[in-house]
């Protein structure tokens, strides 16, 4: 079966980048292309890359990769793939992650194979333990997911979509596609194997496990001379509450 990973990156450092392409090509399912779809600022290294296809792109989205992720799958969907997996630059495949989900849809016949995530720490390396809330039920990550050629068309929720809406979702381009995969009649069947590392800087992981908030960790803030919210760093967020912000920081 030949399988696509699809991953849009930024600026991400390259080692980052490297690690993320070798958990791909090192997978115990060996028909694997790693698409890598460049958001504005292409490093020239990837293109030596081993079974990598790389699609620069002139301009970035600012969309959190929606649109570079819309591309790759357009790509991979264009090329006859049987299946198309998605991948952040910042995070990696455990060896037998595609192996695992394939084995996953060939019992079930699933046309969506979702799997669970291992919450790591970036900047250390640290293992958090298990993510609570890519289950499968309520919600799924971006990085956990298998698509058969049957259901790309669920792919179009990463970027067919209003310029209104695009405009409002900030970020939350994930939501909109579980939302889709969610609705849709497509056969999905969840793994409770987590074969996916995921870096994480978003304070309720920190949080909800009673450790303290690092200067990197993702805080909403209430600008109140903007009145709208904006995600921050947990440091800007103590300096904005030195400078005499009062409202609710919103984690």
């Amino acid at each position: 079966m030949r399988v696509a990973v699809v991953t849009p990156y930024y600026r991400e450092p390259l080692e980052k980048l490297e690690r993320c392409h070798a958990s791909v090509i090192n997978q115990t399912h060996a028909d694997v292309t790693h698409i890598m779809v460049a958001d504005g600022y292409p490093r020239a290294e990837v293109n030596a890359w081993p079974r990598c296809q790389h699609i620069p792109l002139p301009l970035s989205h600012a969309d959190s990769g929606d649109a570079p992720r819309l591309i790759g799958c357009a790509s991979a969907a264009a090329q006859a793939f049987d299946a198309v997996l998605l991948l952040d630059a910042d995070n990696w495949f455990q060896p037998d992650h595609i192996e695992t989900l394939l084995r996953v849809q060939q019992r079930h016949a699933a046309l969506v194979v979702t799997c669970a995530r291992r919450l790591v720490r970036p900047d250390n390396g640290e293992l958090l333990g298990l993510c609570a809330e890519s289950d499968g039920r309520r919600f799924n990550d971006t990085n956990c997911y298998l698509v058969m050629e049957q259901a790309f068309s669920l792919f179009a929720a990463w970027g067919l979509r209003t310029q209104q809406v695009t405009r409002s979702i900030g970020g939350l381009g994930d939501c909109l596609f579980w939302d889709a995969v969610s609705k849709s009649n497509a056969h999905r069947v969840h793994s409770p194997l987590a074969t996916v590392n995921y870096e994480t800087s978003f304070a309720i992981h920190y949080l909800s496990r009673k450790l303290p908030l690092p200067d990197f960790a993702k805080v909403n803030v209430w600008l109140p001379a903007e009145e709208r919210y904006r995600q921050t760093s947990y440091a800007e967020y103590r300096d904005l509450v030195a400078a005499g912000h009062t409202a609710d920081q919103g984690y």
